[in-house]
């Protein structure tokens, strides 16, 4: 490999791993809400079966 093969591939490596980086904190952000959205929903669950007591 020559020099400029080896900065076109450390380049590459460097775009896939922010893009890789991004994909996990989109993934991040979307478990958190979908944990928070499952949290009220059982909050909501509770709220029923205490009304029925």
């Amino acid at each position: 490999m020559n020099a400029e093969s080896i900065a076109e591939y450390v380049t590459k490596l460097g775009t896939e791993n922010r893009e890789s980086r991004e994909k996990i904190e989109q993934l991040t952000k979307l478990l958190m809400q979908a944990n928070d959205e499952r949290v009220d929903a059982l909050e909501e669950l509770n709220g029923f079966r205490d009304k029925k007591r």
